[in-house]
């Protein structure tokens, strides 16, 4: 039988909690603080490892190498006591392990699923990450989408779901790609595309501009070319997609805004994890 614990992450695993309960799995916590979550469910770390079976952490795994992520805790739970007091009959679940927990994990032959690693969490995911991009750049404009020109940085997963949600809008799509696969994917699907080398020729027309590159690749001082409602919306990961240290032009806006799936849709987001883990892809 299985026997859930959660251990620190973001509010998703707050949900990924009270979805388990609804579902009468068996569930203890550590690590969180939140008023969903009954305290007659929180549990020591000790008493977790001696109790459950599949531990659910948080995405990422860590962010300091020396304590699990967990932003909503009090106390933070020390990345080495944890991996210590693991052994052969847990699983764990998680996202960005390092190398070096993978290599515990293996050493003592534990099972991990690094949700980061799953091509189906990654395409349901890009579904939140487009609306939450597209809510932001709404937000942040005196204009709609609809009818203005959107280019999007990139057309991998998120890039095109992007992509068509934009274009559900009405806004004219341009595409912007290195890899020439991706651009004849973007022709096929009936965008623009252009090599990424070519965005500076078109910036004057980029009302909204949505980066989903992980590279620092865009110097800022080419904003200026845009128009001056221009918004870029950077959902990559750090350091997103400008030079570093670079002043952005005035008048021009830049929302760097990585990690929308647990801040937009988390409820969303922590079913999706949900049902990988039971549907058993261990």
């Amino acid at each position: 039988m299985k026997f859930f614990a959660i251990l620190g992450g973001d509010v998703r695993n707050v949900y990924l909690y009270s979805l388990l309960k609804k579902q009468g799995q068996p569930v203890l916590y550590t690590g969180l603080h939140h008023p969903l979550l009954s305290e007659k469910d929180e549990c020591s770390l000790d008493g977790v490892l001696d109790t459950a079976t599949h531990l659910i952490t948080g995405i990422p795994f860590t962010k300091d190498d020396a304590t699990l992520y967990g932003p909503s805790a009090s106390t933070q739970i020390p990345l080495k006591a944890l991996l210590s007091g693991m052994h052969s009959g847990h699983t764990i679940y998680g996202g960005l392990f390092s190398k070096e927990s993978t290599l515990q994990f293996q050493e003592k032959n534990i099972s991990y699923l690094d949700f980061m690693q799953m091509e189906s969490v990654a395409k349901q995911n890009s579904v939140a990450t487009a609306e939450g991009a597209i809510y932001t750049a709404m937000n942040a404009s005196p204009l709609t989408i609809w009818g203005n020109h959107c280019f999007v940085l990139g057309f991998g997963k998120c890039g095109t779901t992007l992509s068509d949600r934009l274009r559900g809008l009405c806004a004219k799509v341009h595409v912007f790609a290195r890899n020439s696969v991706e651009r004849a994917e973007a022709m096929v699907r009936g965008y623009n595309a252009f090599p990424l080398d070519a965005l500076e020729e078109h910036l004057g027309e980029g009302v909204f501009i949505f980066n989903t590159i992980p590279s620092s690749f865009l110097p800022a001082k080419l904003l200026a070319y845009t128009p001056k409602e221009s918004v870029l919306i950077d959902i990559a990961s750090a350091p997103g997609c400008l030079i570093p240290d670079e002043t952005v032009p005035s008048e021009r806006r830049v929302i760097c805004c990585p990690g929308l799936p647990a801040r937009i849709a988390p409820l969303t987001s922590a079913q999706i994890l949900l049902n990988c883990i039971l549907d058993g892809n261990e």
